[in-house]
């Protein structure tokens, strides 16, 4: 029996009731008390506490305090999303000066700086940079606040992210030339873009009481493009690395031409759609030539990026759109169609004025045997713009033999020459790519300016013997330039 007690508590120690069970049992306990109370003989008597122990005990008095930590949270919250949010967006509009500037340049800056992994996004970042600098100086210079200590503090920014740029490339081409090179091309196409700029804003300030453009800026701007000759670039960059590059930049380039399409006005916008086309006509072409033509596909990409580079820069920025014409910063790239008509209409006006010249009656002796003198050697300039071999060389004779006409006509006419001529107005956008006389050497920094315009070479074609002095005029001499430096190639 014994046993059977112990293994009976031992069984009874591993029943457990259910939740519902115990509730349930719980309620049938409650509700038999209820109706079957204990009844007054079995209750205890409670005994009776003392006098003493009634007395309340003698107690300091305090106060209770409860802390608001709902409110705490929500104030937190709001504290964090202004200083984590808001106040990093109100920053982006400060410039030097405003109370958020610090902000923008110490906290939103630099975090962007260090969450940027990819050298070649870290380059892209630090010309982005450049171009706020000089954006913020521009600002300024135009609502008259810019300070002596701003355009120092301006300009040493410009320089400090333009030092960073260069040992990022340094720091690529390490890894990958190629890459560094493409880096390389586009960050001196951003900085040759605000170089007109400054030197536009620069020549209409000159002319006026404000002053629109900065000499310590201009200068950090031309100590960027300079580089030492040992970590200049002495190769082209790989085709497949160019393609991709040129593929991303002009898709880019497409973008911003939907936005800006709404910023500007319809014949902006139409020549800003055709420098894309002329962008992407040259792509397509530097891919579609030979294995055998690798460089030359190189040389055309080259220019391509630089191009869509500088156009870029153009859309992007509302400051460099105001002060610098679009065809100095991107000159038009002629179509073969667009070519044929100027041959067409630059031989038609030549022959006009040559057999104007040969019909005209001149009674003075002496200026008619001038007259014969010229009109043999127009005759034979005239025999050699039908065996110019590129567009380029033949633009080149014609502007010399348009301007030598020009000046033979008012022997026979001095009235009717002296009203200016009508040039072909489909050589316009040509003759605005033109920037420097053929007297006239560029320098290093314009010399990316007056390159082939399909970009296929950077040499100069070569060109006819000069005008005899005793038959050219001066101004005959300065009116050629060298267009044909500037579109060598592109035919």
């Amino acid at each position: 029996m014994k046993r059977f007690s112990e293994q009976f508590y031992k069984k009874a120690q591993t029943v457990k009731l259910k939740k519902t069970e115990r509730d349930e049992l719980r309620e049938r306990i409650v509700s038999y008390m209820e109706y079957h109370p204990l009844p007054a003989e079995l209750k205890t008597a409670q005994p009776k506490q003392s006098k003493r122990l009634q007395q309340p005990l003698a107690v300091e008095a305090f106060t209770t305090y409860r802390l608001p930590f709902g409110m705490f949270a929500k104030l937190g919250g709001v504290f964090a999303l202004l200083v984590l949010i808001i106040v990093p967006i109100m920053a982006e509009r400060a410039v030097p000066g405003d109370t958020l500037y610090a902000v923008k340049v110490k906290i939103n800056e630099e975090v962007r700086s260090s969450l940027t992994l990819d050298p070649y996004e870290k380059i892209e970042w630090e010309t982005v940079r450049i171009n706020r600098r000089i954006a913020e100086a521009k600002l300024l210079a135009k609502e008259g606040r810019l300070t002596e200590a701003a355009e120092a503090e301006a300009a040493a920014a410009v320089k400090e992210h333009a030092d960073n740029v260069k040992a990022e490339i340094e720091t690529l081409r390490a890894a990958d030339a190629d890459e560094a090179a493409i880096a390389e091309i586009a960050f001196d196409s951003t900085m040759q873009v605000q170089a007109k700029s400054f030197k536009a804003q620069s020549e209409s300030a000159s002319s006026s009481t404000t002053t629109d453009a900065t000499d310590l800026i201009a200068v950090a701007i031309d100590e960027s493009l300079k580089r030492p000759v040992n970590q200049a670039t002495t190769s082209l960059p790989a085709l497949p690395k160019l393609t991709a590059r040129v593929e991303q930049t002009t898709t880019r380039l497409r973008e911003l031409e939907t936005t800006i399409a709404r910023q500007v006005a319809d014949a902006d916008a139409t020549d800003i759609s055709r420098r894309i086309t002329d962008i992407e006509r040259m792509a397509a072409e530097a891919l579609a030539l030979d294995e055998t033509e690798t460089a030359a596909a190189q040389a055309i990409l080259v220019d391509v990026l630089a191009r869509a580079q500088r156009l870029i820069v153009f859309m992007t920025d509302l400051e460099v759109r105001e002060t610098v014409p679009l065809e100095t910063v991107v000159p038009v790239v002629l179509t073969t169609d667009e070519k044929r008509i100027i041959r067409t209409d630059r031989i038609t006006e030549i022959d006009t004025r040559l057999e104007q010249l040969a019909t005209a009656e001149v009674e003075d002796e002496a200026v008619s045997e001038k007259l014969v003198a010229t009109l043999e050697r127009l005759a034979d300039e005239r025999a050699t713009l039908d065996t110019a071999e590129t567009f380029a060389d033949f633009i080149f004779i014609s502007d010399e033999l348009l301007a030598l006409t020009e000046d033979a006509l008012t022997f026979i006419d001095p009235i009717e020459a002296t009203a200016p001529v009508d040039a072909p107005e489909a050589a316009t956008s040509f003759e605005a790519v033109a920037t420097t006389s053929t007297t006239t050497t560029p320098t290093p920094e314009e010399a990316p300016d007056t390159t082939a315009t399909s970009g296929a070479t950077t040499t100069t074609p070569a060109t006819t013997a000069p005008a005899d002095p005793a038959t050219t005029s001066p101004d005959a001499a300065t009116s050629t330039t060298n267009t044909a430096e500037s579109l060598d190639e592109s035919n």
